[in-house]
C-alpha cells in the first residue's frame, strides 16, 4: 500500500502517513521506520506494510525518493556529545589535576564552613603571624580558586534547560544558524512586500477607476492609460505571488527549524543533565576535600603556636584545637534573641562540626581510680568526647567495628598482658580494614629504648603520669 508522509514529531518519536483510499492520516512509531532517521521528510513517499491485525508494521521508503534541498539545514555541524563535552571543558580539566586524590579522603562540608574557616585563618593569623607558612596560604588560595571555578559553574548549569539547549548546542550548528538567518531574511522581504501591497493596490483601484471614466474607448489615450494599468495590474500580480511564495518558503524553514530542535533536544537533555550533576558532585567532593585540607592544617600549625595556646587558656576555651572549639568560643558571646540569619547559621554550622567530629577514647589504666580521673577530665575538656573505662586490657581485642575507639590510653603496667603486645594485637587485627586508632602510653620517663621500641608497634604519642590535670588536658587537646 501507498503512502506519503505528512507530518513528523521528533519529540514524540513519530510520524504521520497518508495512504491511498483513506482521508485521515495514520500515526506510526520512528522504530517502524525501514531507514536512518536523516531518511524520513515530509512529502517522502513510502511503502506501508500492515500486520496480520492490520496495524501498519513497516514503513519502507522509496529509495529513488530526492531530498527537498532544505534538509541540508537539519544536517549536524557538531555533535550532541561534543557540544556538551566542550562546555564544561574547563571544569574537566580542573577536576583532571586532582585525579590523584584518593575518593576516601576525608572531607568536611565546605558550603557550610567556608565562612568561618576564612575567618578563622585570618583571627589565627592575627593572634600569632608564625602561623603562616607557604603551604598553607597555597592551600587557601587554591581552595579560594576552586570556590570562584563552582561558582561559575553554577551559574552556567543554573539556566533553564531550554535556554542551555539554545546556548550550548544550537548556537553552534552552523547550519541552524543559516537556517535562522534565512527565516529572519524572509520575513524581511514579508514585512517589506507587505508594506507595499496596500499603497499598489490603493493605486491600481484608482487608475482602474480613472480607465473607466475615460469615455473615448477607442482613443489613443484610453489604450495608452490601459497599457499602463496593465503594467501596474501586473506589478501588483506578481508583488501577491512573491509574498505568497515567501510565506509557504517561511512556512517550510519555521517547519525545519522546529524539527531540528525538537530533533535533538531529548538527546541533549539525557547527555547534559546527568553530565552536570556528576561534575557538581565531583566539584563538591574536591571543595569538601581541600576544605578538610586547610582546616586540618591550619589548626595542626595553631596547636604549636605558644601565643594561640595561651590565648586558648586565657580565654577559658576548652575542647580540641579545632574549628568546632573556636566557634564555639565565638557563639558563646552571642545574644542569641538578637542572632542576625548569618549567626543562625553558624549555629547549625556549630551542630555539624559536632556530629563529625565526635572521638571516642578507651582508657586503660592499671589502677581503676587513675582511669576515672581521666574520663571525669577529660568528658569535662570536651563534652562530645565518648570515654569508656576498659577494666580488662584484652576486652579491646573484642570490640566490633561500630565501637572501635579513635584513641586508646595505655598504661605501662597492664594486667594479662603488656601494652607493646596488645597495640601490635590491636593493630594486625583492626588496622588493616583502613580506621587507624592512636595509641597514647602513659610514661615515667620516656628513654631512647622505650621511644624506639613503643614506635615498632604503632605508639607514636606519649603521656607523663606526673603531669598535672592542665598539663594532660593540653595534651590531650594537641593529640585530639
Amino acid at each position: 500500500m501507498k503512502g506519503i508522509i505528512t507530518a513528523i514529531d521528533d519529540l514524540k518519536q513519530e510520524a504521520l502517513i497518508k495512504v491511498e483510499r483513506s482521508s485521515a492520516p495514520f500515526a506510526f512509531g520512528f522504530e517502524r521506520f525501514e531507514g536512518a532517521r536523516d531518511d524520513l521528510f515530509v512529502g517522502l513517499e513510502v511503502e506501508v506494510v500492515l500486520s496480520a491485525k492490520k496495524e501498519i508494521a513497516k514503513v519502507i521508503p522509496d529509495k529513488n525518493a530526492k531530498k527537498p534541498e532544505n534538509l541540508k539545514y537539519l544536517e549536524l555541524t557538531k555533535s550532541v556529545e561534543d557540544c556538551v563535552v566542550s562546555y564544561f571543558n574547563d571544569i574537566r580539566e580542573l577536576l583532571s589535576r586532582y585525579k590523584s586524590i584518593d575518593d576516601s579522603a576525608p572531607q568536611i562540608d565546605f558550603l557550610r564552613i567556608r565562612r568561618f574557616l576564612f575567618t578563622a585563618y585570618n583571627d589565627l593569623y592575627d593572634l600569632d603571624n608564625s602561623v603562616y607558612n607557604p603551604k598553607l596560604e597555597h592551600l587557601r588560595i587554591e581552595l579560594g580558586k576552586i570556590q570562584k571555578e563552582f561558582e561559575l559553574f553554577r551559574k552556567k548549569t543554573g539556566y533553564p534547560i531550554k535556554y542551555s539547549y539554545d546556548k550550548v548546542f544550537l548556537r553552534q550548528q552552523g547550519n541552524y544558524l543559516k537556517l535562522e538567518e534565512k527565516i529572519e531574511a524572509t520575513q524581511g522581504f514579508i514585512r517589506s512586500a507587505t508594506l507595499k501591497e496596500r499603497p499598489l493596490a490603493d493605486r491600481l483601484k484608482e487608475k482602474e477607476k480613472k480607465l473607466l471614466a475615460i469615455e473615448d474607448k477607442k482613443s489613443q489615450a484610453y489604450f495608452d492609460f490601459e497599457k499602463e494599468v496593465k503594467e501596474l495590474r501586473k506589478r501588483y500580480v506578481d508583488l501577491l505571488h512573491f509574498i505568497s511564495l515567501q510565506r509557504d518558503l517561511l512556512a517550510e524553514l519555521s517547519a525545519l527549524s522546529k524539527m531540528f530542535v525538537e530533533r535533538y533536544f531529548q538527546e541533549f537533555v539525557d547527555l547534559y543533565q546527568p553530565l552536570s550533576m556528576e561534575l557538581e558532585r565531583k566539584l563538591l567532593w574536591l571543595l569538601n576535600t581541600k576544605a578538610y585540607e586547610l582546616d586540618s592544617n591550619l589548626w595542626d600549625r595553631a596547636k604549636q603556636s605558644k601565643l594561640i595556646r595561651q590565648f586558648f587558656m586565657d580565654s577559658g576555651i576548652t575542647g580540641t584545637y579545632s574549628s568546632k572549639t573556636f566557634l564555639k568560643y565565638y557563639l558563646r558571646s552571642l545574644d542569641k534573641d538578637k542572632l542576625r540569619n548569618e549567626n543562625k547559621e553558624l549555629f547549625s554550622l556549630l551542630a555539624y562540626l559536632e556530629s563529625i567530629s565526635k572521638k571516642s577514647i578507651f582508657v586503660i589504666r592499671h589502677r581503676f581510680e587513675a582511669a576515672v580521673r581521666c574520663k571525669y577530665l577529660l568528658e569535662n575538656f570536651d563534652k562530645e568526647l565518648q570515654v569508656s573505662i576498659i577494666k580488662d586490657p584484652l576486652d579491646a581485642l573484642k570490640v566490633n567495628d561500630s565501637v572501635r575507639p579513635d584513641i586508646i590510653l595505655l598504661d605501662m603496667e597492664l594486667a594479662g598482658i603488656n601494652p607493646f603486645e596488645l597495640a601490635q594485637k590491636y593493630r594486625q587485627m583492626f588496622d588493616a580494614e583502613g580506621k587507624s586508632t592512636l595509641f597514647c602510653l602513659f610514661v615515667n620517663d620516656l628513654t631512647s629504648d622505650l621511644f624506639t621500641h613503643a614506635k615498632k608497634v604503632g605508639i607514636k604519642h606519649f603521656l607523663r603520669n606526673q603531669a598535672t590535670d592542665d598539663e594532660f588536658i593540653d595534651s590531650m587537646r594537641t593529640i585530639l
